[in-house]
């Protein structure tokens, strides 16, 4: 099984920047066979539901958390195709999207070993896009 390597492009004229939480942020932008990976960002409603925020095309999924997702997570389910294939679905007060789950080992590009992640990419979104403030 072929191994699918994510390569990091570094912003060298640029140092990153510093939230209000004191998280520091950087410019970098990780490349994938499938495109730039992104985060899929979801946040809990003024009424407790979770709602999804971004949903990128192509994100990672971490080794045990569809599974675990889908026990403790409302709204969250690893269903296997016919094919054979994983896909993750995450159900929200505003809509709903689907990731398959690429089971080929990630690593990064300067280095051997595996990380604990799927590549996930994208196959259906539904959702009312909103935004992080509200």
């Amino acid at each position: 099984m072929t191994t699918i390597v994510l390569e990091v492009q570094q912003d060298l004229e640029n140092d990153g920047w510093q939230d209000e939480d004191g998280t520091i942020h950087y410019d970098d932008r990780v490349l994938t066979p499938f495109g730039q990976l992104g985060t899929l960002k979801t946040d809990t409603s003024d009424d407790d539901q979770h709602v999804i925020v971004d949903a990128p095309e192509v994100v990672l999924i971490r080794h045990g958390f569809p599974t675990h997702w889908s026990m403790s997570v409302k709204g969250v389910s690893v269903d296997t195709t016919f094919a054979g294939t994983q896909v993750m679905t995450l159900r929200a007060k505003n809509g709903e999207v689907r990731y398959q789950l690429d089971p080929r080992p990630v690593r990064w590009s300067d280095g051997d070993e595996e990380i604990p992640f799927y590549l996930a990419q994208r196959i259906y979104s539904n959702y009312k896009k909103i935004d992080e403030t509200e």
